[in-house]
């Protein structure tokens, strides 16, 4: 009888690894980002951003070699202004803003009971503008980011949702400024790295 009752449950654990859908999906993010590293050498990424709330839209096909989902993934952050950032912008008497924009490829594995991880690589921008007096400046920082993420999907019927956790790591290359103000004018970032935690839901359809 136990002989019989660790075979039926072995065979349970093993049936979601033998065949998965495949086709097209669409899924969607929130969570929430804690910010590491720098920015540039001196300025940390706290500095700017003390955290992000990131909105993520996911698209592609799942189903490769059964297991393997690739596609690509658009998202915006709504951040909260890091302490040095926001007390620049007061002491200068005007106000900021700051949003990180992301766009990229990913590559994921479902190999069962809902788990799924993976890799993404792309592009990130981020913008923080402000307004002082009346005068409008803005930086835009910009860079490549790569990273890991990884959950756990429920559901059925091909719509699931489930938590999700994600590090990814970039470099700001380049720095453009807007109009003149106080933030504008040219930028160093050297060689700084900086990084991203984020913890959140998703939601998709199709896998």
């Amino acid at each position: 009888m136990r002989k019989l009752v660790f075979t039926a449950l072995a065979a349970a654990l093993l049936v979601p690894t033998v065949s998965h859908a495949s086709g097209f999906f669409v899924g969607a993010r929130a969570g929430y980002s804690i910010p590491g590293g720098n920015i540039q050498n001196g300025l940390s990424n706290k500095d700017i951003t003390q955290s992000m709330f990131p909105l993520q839209l996911d698209f592609g096909f799942a189903g490769l070699l059964d297991t393997i989902a690739l596609g690509g993934y658009a998202a915006v952050g709504l951040t909260q202004l890091g302490s040095q950032l926001k007390d620049y912008c007061a002491s200068q008497g005007g106000t900021c803003d700051s949003r990180l924009w992301r766009v990229g490829a990913q590559a994921n594995i479902h190999p069962a009971l809902g788990l799924w991880g993976g890799v993404f690589l792309g592009w990130e921008q981020q913008t923080v503008s402000g307004s002082f007096s009346g005068v409008s400046a803005s930086q835009q920082l910009r860079g490549y980011e790569t990273g890991v993420q990884g959950g756990w999907d429920f559901g059925a019927l091909g719509v699931k949702f489930g938590p999700y956790l994600s590090w990814s790591t970039g470099k700001f290359q380049t720095a453009v400024s807007g109009n003149a103000g106080p933030l504008g004018g040219s930028l160093d970032l050297g060689t700084a790295n900086h990084s991203w935690l984020t913890l959140g839901i998703r939601g998709v359809f199709g896998l």
